[in-house]
This record gives C-alpha cells, sequence and structure tokens, in this order.
C-alpha cells in the first residue's frame, strides 16, 4: 500500500511526455557521476549510474516507532552474544558457527569479550539433569545487565519488511560488517531533493514528509565525530564485484577535516607504537571486512595484521569482535523458547509479534511454528512451501529458496547440502511480504513496477538510520537486479 505522498510523486512521473522522460533521465546521469552514485554488475562490466527510486519510499509514524523498538532489542542482544558464546551457551555455537579463520580470530581476541557465568544446557539436545529453582528455563543469571560489550563496539543493519497480511513489519535478518549503502543513500536523498522533486514542482514540505538521518553523518557520529583523529578505513581490495563507497566515505572526512586513509586492513603496520597506513598515523580503524575474509589470524609476533590486531586491542577497531556476529540463525536464538531468559517481557512480545521462527539446520528434535517437538530436516521437507532456506551468513541474496518457487526435487537437493554442511544453513517461516508502486531509472529507462521492499534499519548508540532497496524480486537486492530507494518518515 502506497503512501500518499508516494502516490503523488507516482501521478507526476507518469505524466511527463517522452521528451521530458528523457530530460530527467539525462539529468540523473550527469548527477550521478560527480556523486559516486554508481554502481557496475561485475568486474569486467561498464560503471553506470545506480538504479535508483524516483519516488520516496515513505515509512508511517507508527511503522518508524515499532521497527526502532525491534531492532533496538536485536542490537542489545547481539552486544551480548560474544559473551555468550565464549561462555558456551546451549547451542550458541551451532547456531553462530564461526568458520575457522573466524574463530582462531575470536580466540586471538578473547581477552576482549566480557565474562560471564558458564549457563547450564537446556538446548535442543539435551536438558539439564536438574534445573535451578530460581531459573525455569536453567539459565541462571542469564539477564546480567554487565556482561555485554560497549555500545560503540557494534554498528548493525537489519533487513525488515512489511508483512502483506496486517502490514506489521517482519525481520528478514541483521548485518553487521559490510554494511553497504551508506553513501549511496546519503548522495540519493540529495538526488530526490535537488533534482527529482525540483524537476517535478514538488517539494520535501509539500508532501509532509520527514527526512531520515544522513547516513554518512550518522557513520561519522558512531566513528566518534574523529575531526582531530585519524581514521583508517579498510575493505578486502581489490575491489573487483561491483563499485566500493569507502573510498568516497574516506574523502567525505577528510572533507570535514578529520585524517582518513583507505586501505586493506593487512596494509596497516604497527612501528613503535603507533599504527600507520600508507605511511600515515591511524588512530582507529572502521572495518567494512569480516574475519573470514582475512584468513586465519597469524600468531603472535607475526607482522601481518599486526596494526589491525594492535587497535583491536585498544579497542580502537569498529565493529569490534561483535561485528562478527551476524548470522541469520541469530533469529532463531529471539524466536526459541530456550532464549527467552535473556530477554525482557516486552522484548519477548516484540520478537514473537516480528520476528518469523527460524532454526539453523542440524540434526535435531526442535519446536515448529506451533510448538510441536518435531524432527527438523523431516518437518522442513514436509513443509516446502510455508519456508525458506538461507546461508547463515552470506551477502547479496545469495543462496536463498523460496520453497513455494522450487519444485521438489531442488527442495531436497538443498536439504541435502544443507544437511551436509551442518549449521551453514538456516530454515525460516515464509511471509508474504507486501509490495509498493515504485518508479525507478534503470539502463537509462524509468520503470513503474510493483516491488517487494527491503528497509534497511541502521542502529547504533546513534539510534536508528534508513534506506531502503525495492525489486521485482522477492530476493530484494541491488546486486540482483534492484534499485535504491530514498526513505523518508510520514
Amino acid at each position: 500500500m502506497n503512501h500518499p505522498a508516494e502516490l503523488q510523486v507516482l501521478r507526476k512521473l507518469l505524466s511527463l511526455s517522452n521528451q521530458d522522460s528523457r530530460s530527467l533521465i539525462h539529468d540523473f546521469g550527469k548527477a550521478a557521476h560527480p556523486l559516486h552514485l554508481l554502481n557496475r554488475a561485475s568486474s569486467r562490466a561498464p560503471i553506470v549510474p545506480m538504479a535508483l527510486g524516483l519516488n520516496p519510499f515513505v515509512v508511517s509514524r507508527e511503522h518508524s516507532r515499532q521497527i526502532q523498538a525491534l531492532v533496538r532489542a536485536v542490537f542489545r542482544f547481539q552486544l551480548k552474544i560474544p559473551s555468550l558464546y565464549q561462555a558456551n551457551f546451549p547451542n550458541l555455537r551451532r547456531i553462530c558457527f564461526l568458520e575457522p579463520s573466524s574463530a582462531s580470530w575470536f580466540k586471538r581476541l578473547s581477552h576482549l569479550v566480557p565474562r560471564r557465568p558458564p549457563a547450564q544446557s537446556c538446548g535442543d539436545h539435551e536438558a539439564p539433569r536438574q534445573k535451578p529453582r530460581d531459573c525455569p528455563s536453567g539459565l541462571p543469571e542469564a539477564r546480567r545487565p554487565d556482561q555485554v560489550l560497549p555500545f560503540r563496539d557494534l554498528l548493525i543493519r537489519a533487513d525488515v519488511g512489511l508483512a502483506a497480511r496486517g502490514q506489521i513489519p517482519v525481520l528478514y535478518e541483521t548485518n553487521a560488517t559490510a554494511l553497504g549503502g551508506m553513501l549511496f543513500h546519503a548522495m540519493g536523498v540529495k538526488v530526490m531533493e535537488d533534482l527529482i522533486l525540483k524537476d517535478l514542482g514538488l517539494s520535501r514540505s509539500g508532501l509532509r514528509i520527514r527526512r531520515t538521518p544522513d547516513l554518512l553523518d550518522y557513520l561519522w557520529r558512531w566513528l566518534g565525530s574523529p575531526s582531530d583523529i585519524s581514521t583508517a578505513l579498510v575493505e578486502d581490495l581489490p575491489f573487483n564485484d561491483s563499485y566500493s563507497e569507502i573510498p568516497w566515505i574516506a574523502q567525505y572526512f577528510r572533507k570535514k577535516g578529520a585524517g582518513a586513509v583507505h586501505g586493506h586492513p593487512r596494509q596497516l603496520r604497527l612501528k613503535g607504537g603507533r599504527v600507520y597506513l600508507h605511511g600515515r598515523a591511524v588512530d582507529q580503524v572502521f572495518r567494512d571486512m569480516t574475519f573470514k575474509d582475512m584468513g586465519r589470524c597469524p600468531r603472535f609476533g607475526r607482522r601481518k595484521y599486526a596494526g589491525l590486531i594492535e587497535l583491536l586491542n585498544r579497542r580502537k577497531s569498529f565493529p569490534g569482535i561483535s561485528g562478527e556476529f551476524d548470522h541469520k540463525g541469530i533469529l532463531e536464538c529471539l524466536t526459541s523458547p530456550h532464549y527467552q531468559s535473556l530477554f525482557s517481557p516486552r522484548e519477548v512480545r516484540l520478537f514473537k509479534k516480528y520476528v518469523p521462527w527460524t532454526r539453523v539446520l542440524w540434526e535435531r528434535r526442535t519446536e515448529n511454528p506451533e510448538g510441536k517437538r518435531v524432527d527438523l530436516f523431516e518437518y522442513v521437507r514436509k513443509s516446502k512451501d510455508s519456508l525458506i532456506l538461507k546461508p547463515n551468513q552470506s551477502a547479496g541474496g545469495e543462496g536463498v529458496l523460496f520453497g513455494v518457487e522450487a519444485n521438489q526435487a531442488q527442495w531436497e537437493r538443498a536439504l541435502e547440502k544443507a544437511h551436509r554442511q551442518e549449521s551453514r544453513w538456516v530454515t525460516q517461516k515464509y511471509v508474504e511480504s507486501s509490495r509498493r508502486w515504485m518508479a525507478y531509472v534503470k539502463d537509462e529507462k524509468i520503470h513503474f513496477e510493483n516491488c517487494y521492499f527491503s528497509i534497511g534499519v541502521f542502529y547504533s548508540s546513534q539510534g536508528p538510520g534508513y534506506h531502503c532497496r525495492v525489486s521485482r524480486s522477492n530476493v530484494v537486492n541491488v546486486a540482483r537486479g534492484g534499485a535504491l530507494a530514498c526513505v523518508y518518515v510520514g
């Protein structure tokens, strides 16, 4: 269901003559390059203007309040996960499975994780022989508030949709590294207000919509508004798959008077107690790359990654160690009765309402969406049309399979793969998503489509920030043919 402001812009766009449409497309292409609002399909493809929504995507005030409450609760739980993982909390090491390379980094940096008392097992494999009287779930001291990392250790982006039935928020997944779209959304808003709305004779105030936080400024404030220190912004290089926004974020920092250097984390050098990148001393690092992609953590005394490890030990790497725990399986923790003692009654109600039933796949018995104990693989095999399969950790919509769109043979093959790769796949209850009519410019054409959408909700100590992606496909991602949309509240 479209917001009135969206419909007003759509009607204006539909009324454009062919000549006016071509003029708008030309002006957009001309504006996109200096703003670095660009993309490419692969390393060999040309760099072109990013597909961009031409009408604002408006989140209602009520939905904004609901989404903010949900994502705040998810954020607070993600800060606790490293402590729970280190304490070998029941089944968490299977739910948030770390590949050997990531596990080696966690082991090296485990001294940074707040300690918490070991919890007794009450997971899906076994129950404790005798549960403590003061804790019905068998998880004493599970909600100790001091067992979390500092808020600045983490910045997440929760991907949220709206259910077709009831128009209520639905949490799809949460991410904590490689959070793309901050520069692109900020520049998209500039194009929306300075070009598109102006050409249509409209304005944000006339549409009665409110701007959401500028995501470049949001990132700047999360990193401490570092005007008097130098920041390294690091990612996997060479960046070949699409178009990286990190060099231009570094440029934005420099324009604000800060020292900012772009590079790869292995290029951080430790010399005389200072960390350097390309010969420039740096005080902190923004890490847009997972430990898994860096390979195994080097042994003590090795020079490789010495600069990064030094900044991690000083708690000057953002995100910190909690950024490695952005598994889709986290949603199992939010929906499983075995984890409810970790949450307040209000958080339990939020998760029950807005988080679809999710389970990480390994051979076990667990609760199905109706609360009945079942053999997990057998249940998933028989319930194809009501479930989705996803990799536990991935980006770009890779590997997502909707049971309702797959035949039984495809579903069986995917399940066999999940059986071989325990803890690396999750299943989730399929919730039909609502769609909205959107206009977007792509490949020098204006498209009008009834689109699926995914609202990216950034959350940190700064509160929420937003961007959105829209697509004809129900796997919504710009890399898979979708478009970026500019989020407003109204």
